[in-house]
């Protein structure tokens, strides 16, 4: 334990305030004349004593009945002191005993303390919900655009390495559109004509090759918003395709679908012959 005590002298009535963890101990030794502070005026009574779990609540107190007005007053008349004389003083404590923390409160302290934190706690439930909202959009953006490119990069592969265009399936200039390419693939035997188709279904993006299963393209927290493939340059010796895509992130909430909406756009020249 420690503890926060008071002291009289029996000789002119001064008062001492201090801190120790061993009372008894301590308190002989004021009568024994070893503390240099107390020495002129022993011998000292005990007058008053506060128990504390932790060194530093004690230490705070203590400094708190010395530093504050209020606080000793309070003490004074709980413990029958207020007709003590103003020259008499509180004598400081030794200077190990001295510390920059404060002790103890005040009511208006508290009222104070209170407030502020009333204030403070108003300030992070204000802002909390707009910084997580934050982390959640960048986090949605993060993912929708991560998957936007890997998405582009097979189309812009498969055209590099496509034969050309298969206008019959192919929807250019609306959305969705579709994009059909004639591909070769070579066996032992001879070389063969096969298809590969990009299309949108039910807001997702697929992939299509002739006798394969159909592949999507992005994950399923993606839904596409826009895809729109141009044909570029129809009628010379270099024709291209354009693809626009636009994503988002695939929840309930427009908020959350519009912060994260991303659109790219590239151009690939098609693989001349």
């Amino acid at each position: 334990m420690y503890y926060v005590y008071v002291l009289r002298s029996k000789i002119n009535e001064s008062i001492y305030i201090g801190s120790t963890n061993n009372l008894k101990e301590r308190f002989r030794l004021h009568n024994k004349g070893k503390v240099f502070y107390t020495k002129r005026y022993k011998p000292w009574e005990l007058l008053y004593y506060e128990a504390y779990n932790e060194e530093n609540l004690a230490r705070m107190r203590e400094k708190r009945l010395k530093h504050n007005g209020n606080a000793i007053k309070e003490l004074k008349k709980r413990v029958g002191l207020l007709d003590i004389k103003k020259n008499k003083g509180v004598h400081p404590a030794p200077l190990f005993f001295r510390k920059k923390s404060g002790a103890g409160f005040t009511l208006i302290e508290m009222l104070v303390y209170v407030s502020i934190m009333a204030v403070v706690i108003s300030v992070i439930a204000a802002f909390l919900p707009q910084v997580i909202r934050t982390g959640l959009y960048t986090q949605a953006r993060a993912l929708v655009l991560s998957n936007n490119r890997s998405a582009m990069e097979v189309i812009a592969h498969e055209i590099r390495h496509s034969n050309g265009v298969y206008a019959p399936t192919s929807v250019f200039g609306s959305n969705p559109g579709q994009l059909s390419l004639e591909m070769t693939t070579t066996t032992m035997a001879d070389e063969a004509y096969t298809f590969s188709d990009f299309y949108v279904d039910d807001e997702r993006l697929y992939i299509k090759r002739e006798e394969q299963a159909d592949i999507l393209l992005m994950s399923e927290k993606i839904k596409v918003d826009s895809l729109v493939f141009t044909h570029l340059n129809t009628t010379s010796s270099n024709p291209g395709i354009r693809i626009s895509l636009t994503t988002s992130y695939n929840t309930l909430s427009v908020d959350l679908q519009e912060q994260s909406k991303v659109t790219l756009t590239s151009t690939i020249s098609l693989r001349e012959y």
